[in-house]
């Protein structure tokens, strides 16, 4: 069955109260600058590299990836929407784990150093991609999803959170790298169904776990916010949650 009027409502506001978050944050930070990367190209680039510049790339990313998703189980690709999900869950630990120093004024570990410098680390150094020589140095996964455990779950095992991370990621990670029992969602019995129907129940099932997403989403952009202090724009981003959904994730029944 289609998204409902509520979620379709849930959905609409989340991306609003996003976006406007994303502005207000953007007008908190230098801004970006028309920077030489090699050569004769230019582009925009945050050239301070600052971590509340990171929070605000992640956030754009996250309102892009939940538009994406909420289209394409509109149409029925539910593989597709698999792999936007997987994606949304990496954006949302991302945030966690850029914005704990500064939400909890902790030191920055080295790991977030070098977080920052491979996010903003540039895709080629050299004007012909062929001949670029850079390597990225990235932050593990795991090392992502122990330090968001045990920084936002207090008084919970951080080994227990990450396991439970881990299967979640494991679930959908099947839809990005295209693996067969995934692809077997599309399998109605006798043939590949591409789009599902409306009627289909994998359809309705993942349909109705992404709601769940955009109050994940939502939240996600709650922390981000909520590092730009009592300028920023928190406190709008978390009215429109609570106005939204319960403690829980779901939608309010009025």
């Amino acid at each position: 069955m289609p998204f409902t009027k509520s979620e379709i409502a849930a959905f609409e506001i989340a991306i609003r109260t996003i976006d406007k978050a994303v502005v207000r944050m953007e007008s908190l930070v230098p801004p970006p600058t028309w920077t030489q990367l090699h050569g004769a190209t230019y582009a925009h680039r945050y050239v301070e590299r600052q971590a509340r510049q990171a929070l605000i790339l992640k956030s754009v990313r996250l309102s892009s990836a939940l538009r994406a998703g909420w289209v394409l189980l509109q149409n029925g690709l539910v593989l597709d929407a698999g792999a936007t999900m997987r994606a949304l869950d990496e954006l949302e630990s991302d945030i966690m784990f850029i914005a704990g120093p500064l939400l909890f004024q902790q030191p920055f570990e080295k790991r977030h150093d070098q977080y920052l410098a491979e996010f903003f680390q540039e895709e080629f150094d050299h004007p012909d991609p062929v001949q670029a020589t850079q390597r990225r140095n990235r932050v593990s996964r795991r090392d992502i999803r122990a330090y968001v455990a045990r920084t936002y779950n207090a008084g919970l095992p951080v080994s227990q959170v990450v396991a439970l991370n881990e299967t979640i990621d494991a679930t959908f990670s099947g839809y990005v790298h295209g693996a067969a029992v995934h692809i077997f969602d599309v399998y109605d019995g006798r043939t590949f169904v591409l789009p599902l129907r409306t009627t289909d129940q994998r359809l309705s099932d993942m349909m109705e776990q992404y709601v769940l997403y955009v109050h994940r989403a939502m939240m996600a952009v709650a922390v981000a916010s909520k590092v730009f202090g009592n300028s920023g724009p928190f406190e709008a981003v978390y009215r429109a949650v609570q106005s939204v959904f319960t403690d829980d994730g779901r939608i309010q029944t009025r």
